[in-house]
């Protein structure tokens, strides 16, 4: 059974007031080094999240000016941080508050899912946006994730 959902229909209440941290590539847009254009309907379902929760952009991605970019266009926040998602010390430049539910929205397991395991948080596997111009590297580390998500879920 595919857990899979399109970014575009997940639901999420809108109390209460939730911290929320979006993947950017393969989750917002399609894994092309450089490209800054969203889709529409993405930008609608963001600006709805950021009316009633906490919204930030927490990539992998080394291009820091280039997520800046998306998540000011997006009206939201960047963790800027040197450390990657698998890293426990990413969670210092979180901004995590006790008293609200944390959600994890991303494309890949051994990244978002770990990261959000490591913070108690609820996980949205997303089905992941392409274009066909992902790099061979990108379709083989998207490869290995599928995989391995394919055995977890057995």
């Amino acid at each position: 059974m595919d857990k899979r959902y399109y970014f575009e229909d997940i639901s999420i209440p809108d109390e209460p007031s939730c911290l929320i941290l979006l993947d950017l590539d393969g989750t917002l847009m399609p894994d092309i080094p450089g490209d800054t254009s969203i889709e529409s309907a993405v930008k609608e379902k963001v600006a709805q999240f950021s009316q009633h929760h906490s919204v930030y952009i927490c990539t992998n991605g080394k291009n820091h000016d280039r997520a800046r970019k998306i998540a000011s266009e997006l009206g939201i926040s960047f963790v800027d941080s040197r450390y990657k998602k698998h890293n426990k010390k990413i969670l210092n430049d979180i901004p995590l508050d006790p008293n609200r539910q944390t959600i994890v929205i991303g494309d890949k397991i051994l990244t978002d899912g770990l990261l959000a395991r490591r913070l108690d948080a609820h996980f949205y596997l997303i089905k992941r946006k392409k274009s066909g111009k992902e790099s061979l590297f990108v379709r083989l580390v998207e490869y290995l994730d599928d995989a391995i998500a394919a055995l977890i879920s057995l």
